[in-house]
């Protein structure tokens, strides 16, 4: 399998924290948040400068965000040299999604014309879009299929930040949204590379898996232990201190117990980072030079399973990415899991 070309599209809409935090101060004065809006507005300051959040780029209103993923994919396609009725899968991997069924990845294999393709989607969180290159991987390796599409698009951030709330405790489970970023990317990978050298691999800890939740309306159905008052349908919420701190540390764990990864001889390193400390902790825990970490959350924010392939597009763009650098993938995911991927670029 080679990575033929890695493009992203974000909104044009830049959104700062005194933006975000504005949209709170709307909701206090709407009586949302029962008066309590000066506690409020010094905990997510704090949490903002904590996680290094500086911007994030947001949909307007009106914008269609498959039509972000489809300047992604043409700019991707174009760059490869591959035409769209070339290819022969289309991967959907993100978390945003406006329907459970059917697939996110059929429209997106419309949107794009990608009409001699099949196409699914893989969810696991913000690990999938690794999650779906080493599905992929697996596929071509099968002689299943030799030109394919990953999408990644993570959109209507606004939409799962909990604004409404019904004390400033909340939160400790809602400040991790006001990081959140929106971006499409595009990766092309193809079967033309017999010096292959990809390596992935994934542990997961089920039992962390109530640390990290969007939940749906019916989530009660599935997990009655978890119904809780305070906990809001569509939100995304996040235990941030124990998830980041238990997710580092398994992280490591993995990282260091494999061979494979920790004889190191690595060139450039990318993961997804729910702060800027959080990639920079993980870093010098794995003993990696910061000067090859390749960050985005500063100015992207949190944008989950588009943050990998967000990161190479911009290094490529940059130089920092190339041809025949030895590429380390290091990603933490709700879950937990944790997972690992190493190749030539």
């Amino acid at each position: 399998m080679r990575i033929c070309s890695v493009s992203h599209k974000v909104p044009p809409t830049r959104m700062t924290n005194e933006d975000v935090l504005a949209l709170f101060r709307d909701a206090t004065r709407r009586g949302d948040v029962n008066g309590e809006w000066d506690g409020i507005e010094r905990r997510l300051k704090f949490f903002l400068n904590a996680a290094g959040t500086r911007t994030r780029h947001v949909s307007a209103a009106g914008d269609n965000a498959l039509d972000l993923a489809a300047a992604a994919a043409g700019e991707a396609l174009e760059k490869a040299g591959i035409g769209a009725g070339e290819l022969d899968l289309v991967v959907y991997a993100s978390v945003a999604r406006g329907w459970l069924e059917p697939c996110m990845a059929v429209v997106a294999q419309e949107k794009i014309g990608a009409v001699n393709a099949t196409s699914f989607d893989v969810l696991d969180a913000c690990a999938s879009w690794l999650r779906a290159l080493h599905v992929v991987h697996g596929l071509i390796h099968a002689g299943t299929y030799r030109k394919v599409m990953i999408i990644s698009l993570e959109s209507g951030m606004a939409d799962f930040i909990r604004f409404s709330l019904p004390d400033r405790d909340a939160l400790k489970k809602y400040s991790a949204a006001v990081t959140l970023g929106e971006a499409a990317t595009a990766t092309v990978v193809t079967g033309d590379n017999p010096d292959d050298d990809f390596y992935f691999t994934f542990k997961t800890f089920s039992d962390g898996y109530d640390l990290c939740l969007m939940p749906l309306e019916n989530m009660r159905n599935y997990a009655p232990e978890l119904q809780q008052d305070d906990l809001a349908a569509n939100k995304f919420m996040a235990n941030s201190g124990k998830l980041v701190g238990e997710t580092v540390e398994r992280l490591v764990g993995a990282f260091k117990q494999d061979s494979r990864l920790s004889q190191g001889g690595f060139d450039i390193c990318f993961s997804h980072a729910a702060s800027v400390p959080s990639g920079r902790i993980t870093c010098n825990a794995l003993d990696i030079p910061l000067s090859i970490y390749f960050p985005t959350h500063e100015n992207f924010g949190n944008t989950g399973a588009a943050s990998v392939p967000l990161a190479m597009s911009l290094a490529r763009d940059d130089a920092r990415l190339r041809r025949g650098q030895r590429v380390l993938v290091a990603v933490g995911s709700a879950g937990i899991t944790v997972g690992f991927a190493t190749f030539t670029f």
